[in-house]
């Protein structure tokens, strides 16, 4: 028979739980609760509102940018690239504005003003806001120096693309312009070069047949350069 002056310290007595717990701070906190409560649901809305705006704003990006690409591939060069700058300007932030301007620099290329070209893809590169499209970017700047005639320039974006997206699709074609390039350029010896690097490193690929055609035909022992 325990002790008639023992007394129970709680210390066996059942825990609460966290849920029990929270019931009596609302109890005690009512109107602090029902604030957070209030809170809790606003911060909701507006999750939701922005989710939607967001929503809605890609969609209308995208489609625009579609209207405009197809404006310009109908032969509506001025509109399609006023339409293209009005995407650029209107969703900057969007991955939308960078395809406006990747589209813009191919408007340009294919119509010759080959600075107005370079200056679009330069401004991608710049922007670093659509990583997949930087390296198509590079490489197109790199062609676009090679139409102008600036074999130098060109040379340096090549070998730029090359060291920085060596796994890339295009590293294949980087490598056989920068062989062309050298080639223009009566280089012989550089340009054999890069196309005895292409057969080690893409064997077995169209541009390692390519290679080795312009291998067989190139000139040996000469190296002029313009």
């Amino acid at each position: 028979m325990p002790d008639s002056s023992w007394i129970d310290s709680g210390a066996n007595a059942p825990q609460k739980t966290s849920f029990e717990k929270a019931l009596e701070w609302i109890n005690h906190n009512r109107q602090t609760a029902l604030g957070l409560i209030v809170l809790a649901a606003a911060a909701a809305v507006l999750i939701l509102v922005f989710s939607y705006n967001a929503s809605k704003t890609a969609q209308n990006a995208q489609k625009e940018l579609f209207i405009a690409q197809q404006v310009a591939q109908g032969g509506r060069l001025d509109a399609g690239l006023k339409q293209l700058n009005e995407v650029e300007n209107k969703y900057s932030s969007k991955p939308e504005a960078d395809f406006a301007i990747y589209s813009k620099g191919d408007i340009y290329f294919a119509q010759g003003q080959y600075k107005e070209a370079a200056a679009e893809y330069e401004k991608i590169l710049k922007r670093q806001n659509h990583r997949d499209l930087l390296p198509y970017a590079a490489y197109a700047l790199a062609k676009t120096y090679q139409a102008m005639g600036d074999y130098d320039t060109a040379i340096i974006k090549l070998k730029d693309f090359i060291a920085a997206w060596s796994d890339h699709y295009l590293c294949g074609q980087a490598y056989i312009s920068l062989a062309h390039i050298y080639s223009s350029k009566g280089d012989f010896n550089a340009a054999k070069e890069v196309y005895e690097k292409i057969t080690v490193l893409f064997p077995d690929t169209g541009w390692a047949e390519q290679a080795k055609i312009k291998l067989s035909v190139l000139p040996n022992n000469q190296n002029k350069k313009k």
